[in-house]
């Protein structure tokens, strides 16, 4: 058997292993980095699939794609334009493979603690995220700049158009009815205005908001790791109507902004944060409390097309017909049948 063919069988065997096992990135840099001293190169290497380094060597390609089917997708693109990520930070996807797609197919629609899960399995599993300078993974991505990977994964998926989700409207200049897909071309990121991104620290990634009475705010979009240690603390202390009425709607929202760093962030130090929280007073609360709004991300709540019959712009509110395990599982069943 060739070089080359040993290769790629030994990548054949760790994405077996990895799919079997589910979620392996963290276990696999956590191996690499007790092995060796982990050295960030230029391009991305898909470091989930083979603990050999001359294994990703020779799976580098000098374009978008990797062998094993995986792709780069430039941050520039996501709903944040990749203004939170550090410069050189790199992504690649994969399309999900049959498992993952049943798996997916169990969500509850009903549940949004469930839907988060099969959003993050999605993430966990065929995304790899690399930051330079450290060991780095799909929690490190802004929460809401999720949305656009796992579409480029359904996207990357159904590349033949096997799936496409289409929301029906009705063209308000011409009246004509009609549907548009939802998908990533079809979605308008949300823009920081300018009086708020002259705060922002370019080399640390953040907003350092001046104020007069309360020194300098320093904050942040959320991260994905973030925000699942928030969404498991929101969870625990929601579990009954009294505690859903005694839980403080203010410090939620303004707790995912209020942290940096998803390594070492644990529910046990939601207190601690909340604590100083109530020490804020009116005003620095109050300005904390709207620059949160200044500086979201992501993508509208609209999916915006053009009408084939006028040449006007359309939109329609986002929705899932099928349910959103419509995303991975074709909901249209009659296209597949003879």
């Amino acid at each position: 058997m060739s070089e080359e063919n040993n290769y790629e069988e030994a990548g054949r065997k760790d994405l077996e292993n990895r799919e079997n096992e589910g979620g392996l990135f963290e276990q696999e840099a956590k191996k690499q980095a007790e092995k060796e001293e982990v050295h960030f190169e230029a391009e991305v290497k898909p470091t989930t699939l083979g603990k050999s380094s001359d294994w990703q060597k020779k799976n580098e390609s000098d374009g978008s794609e990797f062998k094993m089917g995986w792709h780069n997708i430039p941050v520039s693109q996501f709903p944040s334009a990749g203004l939170f990520y550090p410069e050189g930070t790199k992504v690649s996807i994969r399309a999900a493979t049959v498992k993952e797609i049943r798996q997916f197919s169990v969500v509850n629609d009903e549940d949004p603690y469930s839907i988060d899960d099969a959003m993050n399995h999605i993430m966990s599993t065929c995304i790899n995220f690399n930051v330079p300078g450290k060991i780095s993974n799909w929690k490190d991505a802004l929460e809401e700049d999720r949305i656009h990977m796992v579409l480029a994964v359904k996207e990357l998926t159904f590349a033949k158009g096997e799936n496409r989700l289409e929301i029906p409207f009705e063209c308000d200049d011409c009246g004509t009815p009609g549907k548009m897909e939802f998908c990533n071309n079809n979605l308008h990121p949300g823009k920081i205005k300018d009086d708020i991104m002259k705060y922002f620290d370019h080399e640390e990634r953040i907003f350092k908001v001046q104020t007069k009475s309360s020194g300098v705010l320093e904050l942040r979009p959320p991260t994905i790791g973030v925000m699942k240690v928030i969404t498991e603390y929101i969870k625990e202390n929601t579990q009954t109507e009294a505690a859903r009425k005694r839980i403080d709607q203010g410090f939620v929202k303004c707790l995912p902004f209020m942290v940096g760093e998803w390594r070492g962030f644990k529910k046990e130090k939601i207190k601690e944060i909340q604590m100083e929280f109530m020490s804020w007073n009116a005003t620095k609360f109050s300005t904390f409390f709207q620059v949160v709004d200044m500086i979201r991300v992501g993508v509208d709540a609209n999916v915006h097309d053009t009408c084939t019959s006028c040449g006007a712009e359309v939109q329609a509110p986002i929705m899932f017909p099928g349910g959103i395990k419509s995303l991975f599982v074709v909901s249209d069943i009659a296209q597949e049948l003879l």
